[in-house]
């Protein structure tokens, strides 16, 4: 089974191709690389679509694929919009099922065993996150600012250890390290661990693996019924309120 998985929620975009599990081929793209622009992640999308299918087939059948993997979310509006657009276009032109995967589940699933928090910078002072334990998912997807979820983190943390007799530890991964790991390291002191640099990173290979899990288990879906899974509404929707 050949699975496109795209990632298009922060700032570094991902395309994989995979076979049964194997990745054929995947690129990356950083803004730092220069798609700061709306036109300019749509084009390289598109380009690293192509290329990807290209370099994946052996048979030149460029078009043999058999579902498509896309992160709806949470994380950037601009981002978001493109990826599930893309991923639904190509969805209608090849009549192909689509599996909605958020960005949270992918980040948790680069740690499947124990206590994990992805977080992922939602901006003012926000973040996105969820509980996961041993790669099931705990919570629900949460916009929640760093304070509040220490809290939630606290009271989840004591309730499991009423249960089991252990303090287990919370691992934190995901964007929103890089810019809250000295407030949960000091706040949840000796209750929190975080995941090396390598696993905050989404890879749509990843996507692509989830993905193909959901479709051989019927959860696929037809292109018009993809949405975006937002979490705030954005700038201009706040402004015609």
């Amino acid at each position: 089974m050949r699975i496109l998985g795209i990632d298009t929620s922060t700032k570094t975009g991902s395309v994989a191709l995979i076979q049964n599990e194997v990745v054929l081929a995947e690129y990356t793209h950083s803004v730092t690389q220069g798609h700061s622009s709306d036109s300019t992640l749509d084009s390289w999308l598109i380009s690293a679509i192509d290329r990807i299918l290209q370099d994946g087939d052996e048979t030149a059948n460029r078009l043999k694929i058999d579902g498509i993997a896309v992160i709806i979310g949470p994380g950037a509006f601009t981002g978001l919009r493109i990826g599930v657009s893309t991923a639904k276009g190509l969805g209608y032109s090849l009549g192909i099922q689509i599996a909605e995967v958020t960005s949270l589940d992918a980040l948790a699933a680069n740690i499947p065993n124990g206590f994990v928090c992805p977080i992922m910078n939602a901006m003012r002072e926000e973040v996105y996150a969820a509980f996961y334990e041993n790669g099931k998912r705990k919570s629900e997807y949460m916009l929640i600012k760093p304070e509040d979820l220490a809290q939630r983190i606290t009271g989840v943390r004591d309730q499991g250890s009423e249960k089991s007799g252990n303090h287990q530890i919370v691992t934190f991964l995901g964007d929103g390290v890089r810019l809250w790991e000295e407030f949960f390291a000091t706040r949840l002191s000796g209750m929190v661990s975080f995941a090396p640099a390598h696993n905050s990173y989404l890879k749509a290979a990843t996507v692509a693996s989830i993905g193909m899990k959901m479709l051989l288990e019927g959860k696929g879906k037809k292109p018009e019924e993809i949405v975006p899974l937002y979490l705030r509404v954005s700038n201009a929707e706040q402004q015609r309120k």
